[in-house]
């Protein structure tokens, strides 16, 4: 497992961190993930771990932007969350909604992007949308407050337990791209078409006792 930092526009990897002291590196459903990093208090290392720097690991494609450093006692303490988080500097106006869940938290980034005037023009220009093609869920309705976008987004989410993620993937053209995209669950109970099996005899029910 490497941690190394992206680069801010093509997303590939560029420096290996390897002098860390511990990291804690958290992925969510629905909040955001962060991380905690300490390194060593040298120049390098406070260079590579500045606020606003893309940092990755090699089993994840998550990735974290660094928002708070500090150096105390000869170390430096990073702390990172993952990057729907920062849609909260964008806002958005209130509104009235009716629409399934997952649909709405779709609406409310493509607003963000947009403000629902100029498709062209992004706010966070190098992420795109990846919203489900299914329509299957009920709709609701809903009252949007005036207010920060993640937190709008967040509370749609918990609310219908809808899962939330900027992840980065290969493009066709070569390079990859970041993608907002929303997670809905699948009912894996017994009685479905495809249902989750744990089992011993499996290997993944270990240890039981």
């Amino acid at each position: 497992m490497e941690l190394y930092t992206l680069h801010p526009e093509t997303y590939e990897r560029e420096i290996v961190i390897d002098e860390y002291e511990s990291l804690v590196w958290t992925e969510r459903f629905i909040e955001p993930g962060d991380m905690k990093l300490v390194l060593p208090a040298t120049r390098e290392m406070a260079r590579l771990a500045r606020p606003g720097t893309l940092l990755n690991l090699s089993t994840s494609r998550e990735p974290m932007l660094v928002d708070t450093r500090s150096i105390e006692d000869g170390m430096i303490n990073v702390a990172g969350k993952t990057i729907e988080a920062f849609f909260n500097e964008r806002y958005i106006d209130a509104m009235d909604l009716t629409q399934r869940p997952w649909w709405m938290i779709e609406y409310l980034f493509w607003i963000m992007q947009t403000r629902g005037q100029n498709p062209g023009v992004r706010y966070f220009p190098n992420i795109v949308s990846s919203a489900p093609t299914s329509s299957a869920g009920t709709s609701v309705s809903e009252s949007i407050e005036f207010g920060p976008t993640h937190d709008a987004m967040l509370a749609l989410a918990r609310k219908y337990f809808v899962g939330m993620a900027v992840y980065w993937r290969p493009k066709d053209s070569g390079g990859k791209e970041l993608v907002f995209t929303v997670r809905r669950l699948r009912d894996r109970t017994r009685g479905t078409a495809h249902p989750v099996i744990f089992s011993p005899d499996l290997d993944n029910f270990a240890n039981v006792k």
